[in-house]
């Protein structure tokens, strides 16, 4: 379920519901905070974008192995 982005903890990944400013289609990723400001890993470049955050929810558990 999608929880208001300011709820979301400060010290982990989560899921993130990340709008397109163009488009207003949501794009969703995994990030975390950092100094304050919510980052992705960008796949164009070294380092991490800031992105514009409206919800989170959880990282689910992983798989379990046979």
């Amino acid at each position: 379920m999608w929880k208001p982005i300011e709820t979301a903890p400060e010290e982990t990944e989560v899921i993130i519901a990340d709008p397109d400013r163009v488009s207003g289609e949501f794009h969703i990723t995994i990030a975390w905070k950092n100094n304050g400001k919510w980052m992705r890993p960008n796949t164009w470049s070294t380092g991490a974008s800031y992105i514009w955050q409206t919800h989170w929810m959880p990282l689910p558990k992983p798989p379990k192995s046979d």
